[in-house]
């Protein structure tokens, strides 16, 4: 079959929230009321990102450490198909778009995971495969389902998980090598990962995940 293009809109994927994330995240609430007061290291390394979402700056012993930071202050919230932040409103249909929009606040940096509530991060993934469907599985803990989002067309699947009780944020957009059916495909949330099911569009075998 014709490769569908790459561009075409994405469409949120059907969610699953298991017992055990739900049951899990009950937990983690009741121990961080806990933990508030441990010590912390005031060095910073070179090349800390900045925690403020939406910025993508990192820390450098050659640049002004109280520079300004422009960042979305608020949280993301997708509603029915659309995505922005509670700070700005500024809504949209696209998922790129969304994580590419300028922040709306001006402040300093946050250089220190402790004083705010995100960090940007790198999750480790992996993927099989049946006769009919692929499987993605995204190994972070306590994904937060009413903060993340994970979209698809025919050829790409668009991540976006805060997890680990708010603290951590991953974002990951997949070029497919195969071809979905992305309104036949849906996503698991468990209590240590995330388990995307993409239904294939036909029964051929991938050699690899992206291209």
């Amino acid at each position: 079959m014709e490769r569908p293009n790459d561009n075409e809109p994405t469409i949120e994927l059907k969610t699953i929230v298991s017992s055990s994330l739900k049951t899990a995240i009950e937990k983690k609430q009741v121990l961080t009321e806990k933990e508030n007061h441990s010590g912390t290291d005031d060095k910073i390394s070179e090349g800390t990102l900045c925690q403020n979402r939406g910025c993508k700056c990192s820390f450098s012993l050659e640049t002004d450490i109280n520079e300004e930071c422009i960042h979305h202050p608020g949280y993301p919230i997708f509603h029915e198909g659309m995505k922005y932040w509670s700070c700005c409103n500024k809504k949209t249909t696209d998922f790129t778009e969304f994580l590419n929009q300028k922040g709306c606040s001006v402040s300093h940096h946050c250089w220190k995971q402790e004083d705010t509530q995100q960090k940007h991060t790198s999750c480790r993934y992996d993927w099989y495969q049946t006769g009919s469907n692929v499987y993605i599985t995204i190994y972070s803990k306590l994904v937060d389902p009413t903060k993340s989002i994970i979209e698809a067309n025919h050829t790409t699947v668009k991540i976006f998980l805060i997890y680990e009780h708010d603290n951590r944020q991953f974002n990951k957009v997949i070029t497919l090598e195969g071809v979905i059916l992305p309104d036949k495909s849906i996503v698991q949330y468990f209590g240590a990962k995330a388990e995307i099911k993409l239904k294939k569009a036909d029964t051929n075998n991938w050699r690899k995940l992206e291209l």
